[in-house]
C-alpha cells in the first residue's frame, strides 16, 4: 500500500502545473486572521519560491502592505490552484520567518531583473497599496 504523502503530492502537482505551463504554478494565496480592530481575514498573492517535505517558501517584501513580520508563529492557510490540472490543495499550518542568512543566500541567487524590480518597489512604487474610498462585498 502506497504511503500517503500530502506535499508530495502538492510538489508532483506543482511540477505538472508548470510542465503545462499554467501560470497559476508560480503562485498560491496566504490566508490569515490579522488581530487588529475589526479580527479582519487577509489573503494575499504570493510567489511561490520552493514546496519540500517540510515547508513552503514564500517571499514578500518587507515595504509591502502585504507584510508578515507581525505574524511570525501565526497560524495560515495556503491556497494552491492549479487550473490546468483542474485541482487545488490546502495547505495549514504556522508562518516562520527566514533567519537573515537563509535571506540573503536565496537573495544571491535571484535573477538581477527582480532584484531590479525589488529596488523599483523599494524607491518608487510600493506594492499593495490601498485604493481610496471604501468597498462593500
Amino acid at each position: 500500500m502506497t504511503e500517503y504523502q500530502p506535499m508530495t503530492l502538492l510538489m508532483n502537482a506543482r511540477q505538472e502545473a508548470k510542465q503545462n505551463q499554467d501560470p497559476s504554478a508560480k503562485y498560491c494565496t496566504l490566508a490569515t486572521l490579522e488581530q487588529n480592530d475589526a479580527s479582519q481575514p487577509r489573503m494575499r498573492t504570493l510567489v511561490v519560491r520552493e514546496i519540500n517535505a517540510d515547508s513552503c517558501v514564500l517571499f514578500v517584501n518587507k515595504l509591502a502592505q502585504k507584510n508578515l513580520l507581525h505574524l511570525n508563529e501565526a497560524k495560515v492557510e495556503l491556497l494552491f490552484f492549479y487550473p490546468s490540472l483542474l485541482q487545488q490543495f490546502r495547505v495549514r499550518g504556522e508562518l516562520s520567518l527566514m533567519c537573515p542568512e537563509v535571506l540573503e543566500t536565496h537573495w544571491q541567487h535571484k535573477p538581477y531583473i527582480s532584484k531590479l524590480l525589488d529596488h523599483f518597489y523599494h524607491t518608487v512604487a510600493h506594492q499593495s497599496a490601498a485604493l481610496e474610498g471604501s468597498f462593500e462585498v
